[in-house]
């Protein structure tokens, strides 16, 4: 683990090689003011912290996405009602301004001001990268992608309009094979310009989303009981398989799930509800490799 002097956790992390890997946290703190984001960089032998400056505004920045791609690293997320994009180029961090259907001015759905979030971005190339979330303004209300050309970022509805719903998490090799889901069960396949809503039936939160190195997506559904599934999208519709979870747990949740590139093994996590006195959550890690044929768990 990095050593750091201030007391706290991290949330995010993600890598694209084992001498290239970002962590983002933030302290703990009485109230949301106090916070104060942290970034963290494995060069392959040692952790230091890149300085994150907090700009003007930012007094309660919140960072829920984080994607890397050789020099570049994104950092999405928002503070209040305004959208924080950062990029990383190697040597400072540069500030995005969102798509201008996102910022004050505007008026939205009930004469509300236009606003965005953005909860999850993907680095796909150096001018190909996505963020997801979703917006409002006149003439709109429901989740968004959004799309880095290189130059500016634009949004891209996915054909769901006067929705409260929101997308939580991205996946895909390319841009012609993209995953986004989110809550109530949203899910989208996008490629060649155009998106396909292929909603999973239960209609629960979808937490995050991963493709496999067959292009695959595998999503998560966690069940009220509380247990969780690890679901794919065949041809004809959606095909799940229980989560294994300790023999002694009662209850199982999970929150995250990543693959490991050019290997069919995949890693989620999440926390197991034991029969102890008093119960409490215990955080668990599965190792998980689906069965091209059947789906089926090892």
């Amino acid at each position: 683990m990095p050593a750091i002097s201030w007391h706290g956790r991290l949330d995010l992390v993600a890598a694209d090689s084992p001498s290239n890997v970002w962590a983002v946290g933030s302290t703990a703190a009485a109230t949301p003011e106090e916070q104060v984001t942290h970034v963290l960089h494995y060069d392959g032998s040692a952790w230091r912290e890149v300085p994150f400056a907090r700009g003007d505004g930012e007094s309660q920045a919140l960072i829920t996405g984080l994607t890397v791609l050789g020099e570049q690293t994104w950092l999405v997320g928002n503070d209040g009602s305004n959208v924080i994009i950062k990029q990383w180029d190697g040597r400072s961090w540069r500030s995005h301004q969102p798509p201008a259907e996102c910022r004050t001015g505007g008026t939205s759905f009930g004469g509300m001001p236009n606003f965005c979030t953005v909860t999850a971005i993907k680095a796909i190339g150096p001018d190909d990268v996505w963020a997801a979330g979703n917006g409002a303004w006149q003439g709109f209300k429901g989740p968004l992608l959004f799309h880095w050309n290189g130059s500016g970022w634009r949004t891209v509805q996915v054909g769901v309009n006067n929705d409260e719903s929101s997308f939580r998490a991205l996946a895909g090799r390319s841009s012609s094979e993209l995953w986004a889901v989110g809550d109530g069960g949203l899910a989208v396949r996008g490629g060649g310009g155009s998106f396909e809503l292929l909603r999973y039936a239960p209609g629960g939160a979808l937490p995050d989303v991963v493709t496999d190195h067959a292009g695959q997506p595998w999503l998560i559904d966690n069940s009220p009981t509380p247990s969780a599934s690890l679901v794919t999208y065949r041809t004809g519709g959606w095909a799940g398989v229980a989560a294994p979870q300790p023999p002694d747990a009662v209850g199982l949740s999970l929150h995250g799930i990543a693959g490991t590139p050019g290997s069919p093994l995949m890693f989620a996590v999440g926390a197991a509800d034991l029969p102890t006195t008093p119960r409490y959550l215990r955080g668990v890690v599965l190792e998980y490799v689906p069965d091209a044929s059947t789906g089926s768990r090892h």
